[in-house]
């Protein structure tokens, strides 16, 4: 590794004359990080920023560098705000302005996530990368109907894209807005990436809501043969599929169980979902032998 490091950095060299030394040195260390020299790539993009504590590309390095080790919360600190001082230098470039909302949203500073996401799109209007994160980080504060305008501004930029599209889809259903429009955009994600569990799903949630839920339960059979491990999420989904269809014994017991899970907590709305659906059944002895036999035939890691 290290003779193919050197190697890179001597073909790197010949083009790199020119360049003033905090670019060169910037140079060397995303080749350095390519190669998974790390280490090596955090030293020669601090040493950039001393030489040139201004250089935007030193100071999103360094960022970039420091969040991917992330040895403690203070480290992932400094990481974001070199992410930050980078956006300041430079304010024109997208790609800054994505990577800083993305780190903002992973590490749940949702407020300020939301903060640089709109500045980017002011910055930014066509770049529809831009409108998804601010889309998905207002989905992640819950406020959904915002993040539909965001999202159908992203999709009249890029109406190709099946990650956009079923965020659309999904986030019309669970608002209960437009839902022959959610189910076409579903299909159409569903069309574009086959065989993803979460497009599926969504597609399976838009034919339910729709009033097909013969169609909706094939599709929950479809995603159990894939993958073994149901989210909180999907198995509500299903679960409030087959109550629809009579094929629960023990509805609340089932319900129960999907709100106990944790990460029934981690998803947006969900909890409050499920919630709404046990006030609506009543309470009564059921057998928990009943409840797992007729649990949702749907699987998928992570939505």
């Amino acid at each position: 590794m290290a003779r193919l490091l050197g190697l890179a950095l001597c073909l790197a060299a010949l083009g790199m004359a020119i360049l003033p030394a905090s670019s060169r040195l910037v140079v060397q260390a995303r080749i350095a990080s390519l190669l998974g020299r790390h280490e090596r790539a955090l030293v020669w993009a601090r040493e950039a920023l001393s030489k040139n504590p201004q250089d935007a590309s030193a100071q999103y390095l360094n960022g970039l560098l420091l969040l991917a080790r992330g040895r403690d919360a203070d480290e992932k600190a400094a990481g974001l705000e070199h992410l930050r001082k980078a956006v300041r230098a430079e304010p024109r470039s997208a790609r800054y302005h994505l990577t800083l909302g993305m780190e903002l949203s992973g590490l749940g500073l949702a407020t300020e996530a939301v903060r640089a996401a709109s500045e980017s799109v002011n910055l930014h209007p066509g770049e529809y990368r831009l409108w998804m994160l601010l889309a998905d980080v207002l989905t992640a504060q819950d406020r959904r109907s915002e993040a539909i305008d965001a999202y159908r501004k992203a999709v009249e930029l890029e109406p190709q894209d099946p990650v956009l599209l079923n965020n659309l889809a999904f986030t019309l259903l669970e608002l209960d807005r437009e839902l022959p429009l959610a189910l076409e955009l579903a299909k159409k994600s569903v069309d574009l990436q086959p065989g993803y569990v979460f497009n599926q799903d969504t597609l399976a949630w838009a034919l339910h809501k729709n009033g097909r839920s013969n169609e909706a339960l094939e599709i929950m059979l479809q995603i159990r043969e894939s993958v073994a491990t149901p989210t909180a999420e999907i198995e509500f989904h299903n679960a409030v599929i087959c109550q629809n269809m009579d094929l629960l014994d023990a509805p609340r017991a089932v319900f129960e169980r999907i709100a106990a899970r944790p990460d029934a907590t981690a998803v947006p709305g969900l909890k409050r979902q499920i919630e709404a659906v046990l006030a609506k059944l009543p309470v009564q002895a059921e057998c928990a032998g009943q409840a797992s036999s007729t649990a949702a035939p749907a699987g998928a890691e992570g939505r």
